[in-house]
């Protein structure tokens, strides 16, 4: 059996498993959380874009340590927004993904007022933490 197949029935397995979760979640998790009034307590209820989105991966680490230069390998290429430099030059989060779109810089309130997407439990975030989280595709 060749590495590819393998890597295709490892991407539908893990498919399958996702949709099982989803559907655990909505027909009987979800349910409750509404019975139970679970988002006055400020936690946001999962929706669709929580399953559907790929895994977010957070990078953290002391300025000049490399941070930006990892992402643009990972990447292949210069990202939209960034800056490196040998002083602190990033002061923001920022959301890197895939986009069919032309890149470009999304503000990080646009990002979380967009439903159906990974950032939208966002939106009760104070708007200065909001304001640190530009997007770029």
């Amino acid at each position: 059996m060749n590495g590819q197949s393998e890597v295709n029935r490892a991407g539908d397995a893990s498919r399958e498993v996702m949709n099982d979760l989803r559907d655990l979640y909505m027909n009987k998790i979800l349910p409750v959380e509404q019975a139970c009034q679970f988002k006055r307590m400020g936690t946001q209820m999962l929706d669709h874009a929580s399953f559907d989105a790929p895994p977010i991966l957070m990078l953290v680490g002391p300025y000049s340590s490399g941070k930006t230069s990892f992402i643009q390998h990972l990447v292949g290429k210069e990202f939209p927004g960034e800056r490196i430099g040998p002083e602190p030059t990033t002061d923001k989060f920022v959301a890197i993904y895939k986009s069919d779109d032309e890149e470009r810089v999304v503000p990080g309130n646009a990002l979380t007022v967009t439903p159906n997407t990974p950032f939208s439990g966002l939106e009760k975030v104070s708007i200065i933490i909001i304001n640190l989280l530009p997007s770029s595709c």
